[in-house]
């Protein structure tokens, strides 16, 4: 192989390879949104700009399953109260929700959809 042969596959090997990298760097910096399914998580922290901590549970169950997912999240509210001091606002009850009291409305909400 003579010389300029190695030197035109080591610019074909050059432009390939600068190609390459160009496509691998502007993908990694894409400001594209990503949407998940599911996230399985041990923490997760929202905090709004003004500092408020906010976690919004999209929800889609009903009957049996809205009770059961319902009596986790309110586990969890538990915990969130006692260790953390945090509350939990029901949009549409349109009030911060007492854990001792307001479970019953929430299903009542959520079951026959008076949202």
């Amino acid at each position: 192989m003579t010389v300029r042969t190695q030197l035109r596959y080591l610019r074909l090997h050059a432009l390939i390879s600068s190609g390459v990298i160009l496509v691998v760097a502007l993908g990694a910096f894409s400001q594209g949104n990503r949407k998940f399914d599911t996230i399985d998580v041990e923490r997760i922290n929202v905090i709004e700009k003004d500092g408020r901590v906010r976690l919004t549970v999209p929800y889609w169950h009903h009957g049996e399953a809205a009770q059961t997912v319902w009596r986790e999240i309110w586990s969890y509210l538990t915990v969130l109260g006692r260790e953390g001091g945090l509350r939990a606002y029901d949009p549409q009850l349109e009030r911060v929700l007492s854990l001792d009291t307001d479970f019953d409305a929430v299903i009542r909400n959520t079951i026959t959809g008076l949202w």
